[in-house]
This record gives C-alpha cells, sequence and structure tokens, in this order.
C-alpha cells in the first residue's frame, strides 16, 4: 500500500484529503442537523391529524363559550349584567383513522346423496392508525374532530324582566347556539 501512495501524484493527493475531511464536516453536521428535538410534541408533529389535547376539553369549551355569550349579550341594549351557562347533549366526537381488512370466504359441499351445502364466512380486522412524531411520542390519526353538541342554555340578565330584551336575548342565542328557542331559558338577575 506504501508504494501505491508513492505512486499517486501530488494532486490527488489533496483530492482524497480533501474529500475525507468533508466527509467528517457532513458527518458532524448532520449530527446537530438530525438531533431529536426535545420539545413537547404539536399538531405539525402528526400529518394532518389535530391531536387531542387537555387545553380543548369540554369544560374548557364550555367556559370560553359562555364567556363570549356573556360579554356579547350584555351588549344588547337593555340586558344589563349577564351570566350564561350552557348544558351538553354529549362530549366532544374524535373519529381515528382505522386500517380495515375485509375476508370472506364460500365453501360448497355436495353431500353423497346429492345434497349441496353453501357456508359462508365473513372476517372484519380493524386496526387504529397510529402515528409517531419526530419526539417519540404516538398518536392515533384524527380524521375529524368536532366540538360538543350544545342542548340547551340558560341566560340570567338584569333586564331578563323586559319582554322585548327576553326576546332578544333568546334571538341572538337561536342565532349563536342554533338551538330551538324551547332550549333557551331567560331570566331575571337578583339585584
Amino acid at each position: 500500500m506504501g508504494d501505491r501512495l508513492k505512486n499517486l501524484d501530488k494532486r490527488t493527493i489533496i483530492n482524497i484529503a480533501g474529500a475525507l475531511i468533508l466527509g467528517i464536516i457532513l458527518l458532524v453536521m448532520s449530527s446537530s442537523i438530525f438531533k431529536p428535538s426535545s420539545s413537547k410534541s404539536t399538531a405539525s408533529d402528526y400529518a394532518g391529524s389535530a391531536v387531542p389535547s387537555a387545553m380543548n376539553s369540554e369544560s374548557e369549551y364550555t367556559d370560553q363559550l359562555e364567556k363570549r355569550l356573556e360579554e356579547a349579550l350584555s351588549l344588547i341594549e337593555g340586558a344589563g349584567k349577564v351570566k350564561v351557562m350552557l348544558t351538553l347533549a354529549y362530549g366532544r366526537v374524535i373519529d381515528v383513522a382505522e386500517d380495515k381488512t375485509a375476508n370472506e370466504s364460500i365453501t360448497k359441499d355436495t353431500g353423497t346423496q346429492g345434497g349441496e351445502r353453501t357456508t359462508q364466512t365473513n372476517n372484519v380486522d380493524s386496526r387504529t392508525i397510529i402515528l409517531t412524531g419526530r419526539d417519540g411520542v404516538s398518536a392515533p390519526l384524527v380524521i375529524r374532530e368536532a366540538q360538543p353538541k350544545i342542548e340547551g342554555v340558560i341566560i340570567i340578565a338584569e333586564g331578563g324582566d323586559n319582554i322585548f330584551v327576553k326576546q332578544a336575548l333568546t334571538n341572538a342565542a337561536e342565532a349563536v347556539l342554533g338551538l330551538d328557542m324551547s332550549k333557551i331559558h331567560i331570566s331575571k338577575m337578583k339585584s
């Protein structure tokens, strides 16, 4: 091998040394670029999914919606101070992606006396698709997420005894929440 190195010209040796140095630099850079991050996983870590988080709990959702409604309804002329309470028909709905495999087999048997028997077997195998983020956290692939359905609302307002204020509050609640009038109750706030 020593004879081979002696036979190489100066330019070839410089090219080999440069390639080795470049390889070492690339190796060092790639280890720092592709180092796993230590930050918490976000929705962007899971392609095409909305990762459920504690921040989107039903109670926080209703609290936030109640506050927004209180602010908006208190702006109605004559309403005064307003408090709102929402009830939910059901909680948040999350549909996750599944990998389904269906197998069907049909078996026909002919008896010795000419009778025929057919047996049909159906098997469906279903597995939830799980994605793993860059930080190693696994979560199901969410394809649809719906907020809780609101069942009814109680609105307590200082001007809740005035028929015109009551009608305005009812109309506003119907428009915002998509509820039927029978699901909305308005009362006067005690002094």
